[in-house]
């Protein structure tokens, strides 16, 4: 069942992709398709198997169109802003200098996948960068406030009736055969609940006030995806956002209502139920929980570093390099050994050492690209603390992340197309 789906979602994103790029009378709508698609199909995870063990996800074949067009404007000598040239040039030269790493102290005997996988995050960033090239003019017409709020809405609804669906009737267990979900919490991880979540963000630092059905439609289905660490990077960072504009009046009204709230979410919490969204946070104040969660998190890491010589703990062991996750014994369909921890900055350090850095340079001058200053800050900020315990650039969500934090919403709900040439802050 799951490489059914898995074919039909490959082949569908493939051929709107296609049409979206062609002189075509639908081209906009094969688009706004994939939009529609992307964010309402509750699929999430259950194709982990093909991400963890291949990196590829099925809404990965749209942006086939898009690249190649991107490809016949470089050829053409298309003129393209310095900061998107810049970005592009210093990923690629990234690319060759861990080429070199690997050659000069990397170990032989990794696979070729996993050299493959490791290199993806700055593929995936060179893939980003075409499809906000090709489709940024149209983005604006389709990215308006109506069309994400009625498409949010919508979301909220197959959410949580597909939520409902796992707790108390196992759906998801009829569609994928992964053990994983049967021992685990039940969690709900779309590419719509996080375009919901970065939406409201924009909204935010956009300073365009949301509304109240704008906060729940892109506020509660992030609760259904049990990510602690995001949902506390969104809290926290939008809270900075607001604070930075108060007076000093308004932002003891804001304590006050933050104590009060505190309070609520406390209560929420420490009734919560094994079957509820949040029991995960509960479990965070349950004796030795954090000390064990760290300890198994961090394993993998030890086990790694433990043969590391001088050398390595200063460059890294070079692309390929695997963690022995002792949890994925269970999981037959999935390598034992895995490209990446839960920690982006530690799987960051094992394998590249101080060359680790280059990652994150990459990363704030792509959003700068496509951000101004101050966003793009916030934009890292949030990210720098979700990288904490996610290596999102590994993630079957990280292209999407790249589209979702550098499209250009309209929303005013102005008809024209934003201008290509125009920062959206």
């Amino acid at each position: 069942m799951t490489y059914v789906v898995f074919f039909i979602l490959c082949l569908l994103n493939f051929s709107l992709g296609i049409i979206s790029v062609l002189k075509f009378k639908y081209n906009n709508l094969a688009l706004k398709l994939f939009f529609v698609i992307t964010i309402l199909a509750p699929l999430g995870k259950l194709t982990t198997k093909f991400h963890t063990n291949w990196q590829i996800s099925s809404y990965y074949l749209f942006f086939v169109g898009c690249f190649l067009v991107f490809l016949l404007k470089l050829l053409s000598n298309n003129k393209f802003k310095k900061q998107t040239i810049a970005t592009l040039v210093i990923t690629v030269g990234t690319l060759l200098i861990l080429g070199i790493h690997y050659f000069l102290i990397g170990d032989k005997d990794v696979t070729l996948t996993n050299i493959l996988k490791d290199i993806k995050p700055y593929l995936t960033i060179l893939l980003a960068i075409p499809f906000l090239e090709v489709y940024k003019s149209r983005l604006g017409q389709i990215l308006t406030r109506k069309f994400i709020n009625n498409i949010l809405l919508i979301n909220l609804v197959i959410t949580t009736v597909f939520f409902f669906l796992m707790l108390q009737f196992d759906l998801h267990l009829k569609l994928t055969d992964d053990p994983y979900f049967e021992f685990e919490e039940v969690r709900l991880e779309t590419l719509g609940i996080f375009f919901g979540g970065f939406y409201l963000f924009y909204l935010v630092i956009k300073d365009k006030k949301p509304t109240l059905k704008e906060i729940v439609i892109s506020g509660v289905p992030l609760f259904y995806t049990g990510n602690r660490t995001m949902i506390f990077a969104f809290i926290l960072v939008m809270f900075v956002v607001y604070v930075s504009k108060l007076t000093f009046k308004k932002i003891l009204l804001l304590i006050s209502g933050g104590i009060l709230s505190f309070v609520s979410l406390g209560y929420l919490v420490v009734t919560a139920t094994e079957n509820s969204p949040i029991y995960r946070i509960k479990k965070l104040f349950e004796d030795g929980y954090i000390s064990e969660s760290f300890a198994t998190r961090f394993s993998p890491f030890i086990n790694a570093i433990s043969d590391f010589s001088f050398l390595n703990f200063i460059v890294g062991k070079g692309v390929g390099l695997t963690f022995y996750i002792k949890w994925f014994v269970w999981r037959s369909e999935i390598d034992n050994y895995n490209v990446y921890l839960d920690s982006l900055y530690l799987t960051l350090y094992a394998k590249y050492g101080v060359f680790s850095i280059l990652f994150f340079v990459i990363f704030y001058l792509y959003l700068n690209s496509y951000r101004n200053i101050k966003a793009s800050n916030y934009y890292y900020l949030l990210f720098v603390l979700i990288a904490i315990t996610n290596s999102f650039c590994y993630q079957f969500n990280f292209l999407w992340f790249l589209i979702i934090i550098a499209a250009p919403y309209n929303v005013d709900n102005n008809s024209m197309a934003i201008q290509s040439q125009n920062k959206t802050p």
